[in-house]
């Protein structure tokens, strides 16, 4: 968990990155991405990885929108053209 915060927080291009990623990594994380969401210690935890402050709470804010984007792309089978593994 640790490492998805911190790349998603140094990697200002992490979301560009993964959208190019092949289909099966995409929702892999997709899936990833809802069930970390939906687990309320995960939620909670965030604040512990990142500085406390208004820059951390924007940093935070970023990383889960990247998140739910991510997340909500797969239940969409967006990647559903390239032959890759899609969610249902």
């Amino acid at each position: 968990m640790e490492d998805i915060v911190a790349l998603l927080d140094g990697c200002p291009d992490a979301e560009k990155r993964i959208d190019a990623a092949p289909g099966n990594a995409r929702a892999y994380l997709a899936a990833e991405f809802s069930r970390m969401l939906a687990d309320d210690l995960f939620l909670l935890s965030l604040e512990g990885h990142l500085r406390p402050g208004v820059e951390g709470i924007e940093r935070i804010d970023r990383c889960l929108a990247i998140m739910r984007r991510i997340a909500g792309s797969g239940r969409t089978n967006q990647w559903a053209n390239d032959g890759e593994m899609t969610l249902k």
